[in-house]
């Protein structure tokens, strides 16, 4: 049996762990609105300029009546295309434009039609009862854990679909993300070697939320998370 000593010694190390997660979720992003305002103020200007260029260029291209050099223009135009977007999909990860300007609702539906364009995973958003008017510290948190969630099943599930779910009752909002991958034994779980799932528990307790996990052995898994809201 633990002595009051030891649960003392615990409860604060557990506060500390805590205020160290917060502490470097804030510093990243602090880096991640740095490196967003770089990509759209330098790398975007850049590519606005070189995209005026090469239209400039689409007009000698095919005065000119070289197949040749049409062939290359098209391959250009393609890859500055291609260049475009991922600088785009690089802004959006870093710092999603709706978490500041539109409220978790549309924060969630932007990044999971991002998320579902980049793996073919077919995603669905249920929200139900009025959207509560929640922190943007609240929010950013909410958002790190449907990520979190995210990759734990692009990288382990093998799912073809995800189905995430919002509801407000007015005393507690309810996030749940399910997937119908292979799942896995919920008593055999290893804590220790299971860095998303720890991760995301310390995410929901600096909320502070309660993190609830149901999973078996190719019946999927759901994650839910719940928020009491303030009266």
């Amino acid at each position: 049996m633990n002595s009051p000593d030891t649960v003392t010694a615990l409860r604060q190390q557990l506060a500390d762990l805590q205020e160290l997660v917060a502490w470097l979720d804030d510093d990243q992003q602090r880096q991640h609105d740095v490196l967003a305002a770089e990509v759209h103020d330098q790398l975007g200007s850049s590519l606005t300029a070189l995209a005026m260029r090469l239209a400039l260029t689409e007009r000698h291209t095919r005065a000119s009546g070289d197949p040749r050099l049409a062939e290359q223009w098209v391959k250009n135009n393609a890859l500055l295309t291609g260049i475009t977007q991922t600088a785009r999909r690089i802004q959006h990860q870093l710092r999603p434009v709706a978490l500041e300007s539109l409220g978790l609702q549309a924060m969630l539906a932007d990044y999971l039609d991002e998320f579902g364009k980049r793996t073919g995973i077919v995603c669905a958003l249920a929200v139900s009862g009025t959207e509560p008017d929640l922190s943007q510290a609240t929010l950013r948190g909410l958002l790190r854990l449907l990520q979190e969630a995210l990759a734990n099943v692009e990288r382990h599930a093998g799912p073809c679909q995800v189905k995430v779910a919002v509801n407000h009752d007015g005393r507690q909002c309810r996030l749940s993300i399910e997937d119908n991958g292979c799942g896995f034994d919920l008593a055999g779980l290893d804590w220790q070697r299971s860095h998303g799932l720890r991760l995301m528990r310390t995410r929901a307790a600096r909320l502070p939320a309660r993190l609830d996990l149901h999973s078996a052995p190719q019946q999927g898994c759901r994650i839910s998370v719940v928020l009491a809201l303030p009266t």
